[in-house]
């Protein structure tokens, strides 16, 4: 009786774990040797890694040379009571005086943790000098560029948009990433280094979604789910 009532539920659980094994990336379908090749213009795109590795490095090169002129930059406005003044990134140890802070006699969890870890790490390393909080900042840019280059290239590559674009998955996706790293819009962002709560927040979202694109392409979708 409990098996009849359990059978119909099993098999609808079941269903969808076997449509997702039989979604097996390009990379990994050729590497096993699988009979069921990818479109021609797809398995070019990715089975190329000069094209990926050109295109990456030249997201890092254009960033780096459009803010290397922000590690001369003083602090200024918030950078002053959330650098300058704040006491709780002056050691890194012990760790929880870097994630609590004292406020009207209480000790209370900062609201954003992870950001002040990064402003301690940099005051360990040059103390009160801008440049390595500068220096910080920018590389979160570049890995978000990188991160979004990685999403839109995969988005590209899915067997619903690959017969059309996979041939110019690399290219399109280099553009897209080189727009989004150099508008203008990002110079706050990049320059001002208070404004890492807004590029960290953007880099940890952008590679939630990469994770989402690579757990639904990838035979081993649960190393992406974590």
């Amino acid at each position: 009786m409990g098996y009849t009532v359990l059978e119909p539920m099993k098999r609808r659980i079941q269903a969808p774990l076997k449509r997702n094994a039989s979604i097996v990336s390009p990379e990994e379908n050729m590497s096993a040797g699988g009979e069921h090749s990818a479109p021609s213009g797809q398995s070019a795109g990715v089975s190329s890694g000069w094209p990926i590795l050109l295109a990456a490095g030249l997201i890092v090169l254009a960033t780096m040379i459009a803010y290397s002129n922000s590690f001369r930059c003083a602090f200024v406005f918030d950078d002053v009571s959330d650098i300058v003044n704040n006491r709780s990134i002056r050691r890194l140890w012990p760790i929880r005086d870097v994630f609590v802070v004292e406020r009207d006699g209480r000790s209370v969890l900062h609201s954003r943790p992870v950001v002040n870890l990064s402003l301690a790490v940099n005051h360990a390393i040059g103390g009160l000098k801008p440049f390595a909080y500068h220096v910080t900042n920018l590389l979160v840019h570049v890995l978000a560029g990188l991160t979004l280059f990685g999403i839109v290239r995969r988005t590209l590559l899915l067997p619903s948009l690959g017969g059309r674009f996979a041939a110019a998955a690399t290219s399109l996706a280099l553009a897209v990433a080189l727009i989004w790293a150099l508008h203008p819009l990002q110079t706050q962002a990049v320059t001002y280094v208070t404004q890492r709560y807004e590029s960290m927040m953007g880099l940890f979202y952008l590679l939630a979604i990469y994770a989402v694109v690579r757990c639904g392409t990838s035979a081993h979708a649960g190393r992406w789910a974590v």
